[in-house]
């Protein structure tokens, strides 16, 4: 049975020149599903290399010319790197020698068992097998972290090009705007206006979550971690979204005993509560209450943030965290799917946890795990939201 790689039959180039050991070579290696390619010396065993690129090459030691060794010496310098078995009649330790230093993979003694070549055959496809997996593997990796860091570059650079006219933009939107408010000639006017004004505040603030994401991403920075009292953390977080809930009605509910102290960079963390704190908002019903408990243990700090909406659709709960995954019950397709995003790194940073889960009655939970006394690691410079 042939070693199959990449769903193709494997091809042997058999040089010798004796045909009556390239027949036989033949037999067997046929017999084992290869495909077999012949030279009688040298000089064409490398016009057939050069010509089939067979995937392992049976060389015999001792021809006529050039020989074996030469013609392996001259594959190895022009960059081939073919298994290669030789054949030897001379199978003694100093031949050993001379071929491995060659370059060969592998030799056998003439006259060959063929049970032992194809086990050395074998070995050798497996080797190389598992050397493309390495090499695929490796190159893989290298791709995907060069594309993420194109991917951070182009973000910062597209927020970088985009910022500047876009708060020009803005600024012209709104003094037009306040101009047009008392003139009552202008009304129908001043609505479109408006609108317009609205889609380029909620393009900005995406284009401040991009740069914010890429930079998080990028590992900039370094992180304060200072111990702060979780209850102003959570009054700045709910400063900044005192909006949302206001507009909807939703409480908010402390349910620990200050002070409860926590090491955390500061405006990084008032970050993360803040996006958790929107989140838990939009998925809550006008009037509800958003709960904040903390379970404190000896090596670690939980803050759980339980919403009292429906819950996380099942299939979105793997992808809660990605960026632009946004739940479908949340925001009415008001965000783009960047704060838990962001949260979830800056958590991260803090060698911390993020997790989401559904409640048995009703409701999703947001738990934060911090562990004690993280060592500092590399963080942007958190904006306010």
């Amino acid at each position: 049975m042939n070693d199959h790689q990449n769903g193709k039959q494997n091809r042997i180039l058999v040089v010798d020149d004796h045909v009556e050991i390239r027949s036989m070579l033949r037999m067997y290696l046929e017999s084992w599903d290869y495909i077999v390619h012949e030279a009688a010396d040298g000089p064409s065993g490398l016009e057939e290399v050069a010509r089939e690129h067979p995937d392992l090459i049976v060389l015999d030691h001792h021809m006529p010319g050039m020989s074996g060794l030469a013609m392996l010496t001259l594959l190895r310098q022009q960059g081939h790197t073919t298994p290669v078995v030789i054949l030897t009649a001379d199978p003694n330790q100093t031949v050993a020698v001379q071929c491995f230093r060659s370059g060969a993979n592998d030799f056998i003694p003439k006259p060959f068992d063929p049970d032992f070549l194809e086990v050395v055959i074998r070995r050798l496809f497996r080797l190389r097998a598992a050397e493309d997996r390495a090499h695929r593997a490796e190159v893989l990796a290298a791709a995907e972290v060069r594309a993420a860091q194109l991917k951070d570059r182009l973000l910062l650079r597209l927020g970088h090009h985009l910022k500047a006219p876009l708060q020009q933009s803005l600024g012209h939107l709104a003094s037009l705007a306040r101009e047009l408010r008392d003139d009552d000639h202008n009304q129908a006017a001043r609505i479109p206006l408006v609108r317009l004004l609205e889609s380029a505040e909620r393009l900005d603030r995406m284009i401040n979550r991009l740069t914010d994401l890429a930079l998080l991403e990028a590992n900039h920075g370094t992180l304060d971690l200072q111990p702060y009292d979780l209850a102003k953390l959570l009054q700045r977080a709910r400063a900044n979204v005192l909006d949302e809930l206001q507009c909807r009605q939703v409480r908010l509910l402390e349910r620990f005993d200050p002070p409860c102290m926590v090491k955390v960079d500061r405006d990084g963390f008032v970050r993360v509560l803040t996006e958790l704190l929107a989140n838990a908002t939009a998925l809550s019903p006008h009037g509800a209450v958003v709960q904040v408990a903390v379970d404190e243990l000896p090596d670690r700090i939980r803050i759980r943030i339980m919403d009292s909406g429906p819950g996380i659709v099942a299939e979105e709960l793997p992808s809660i965290f990605f960026p632009f995954s946004s739940s479908s019950l949340g925001e009415s397709g008001k965000g783009v799917g960047l704060g838990l995003a962001i949260a979830q790194r800056i958590v991260t940073h803090h060698h911390g946890l993020l997790e989401a889960v559904n409640n048995r009655d009703g409701g999703a939970t947001f738990m934060i795990t911090l562990f004690r006394d993280p060592p500092a690691r590399s963080f942007p410079a958190t904006p306010n939201p």
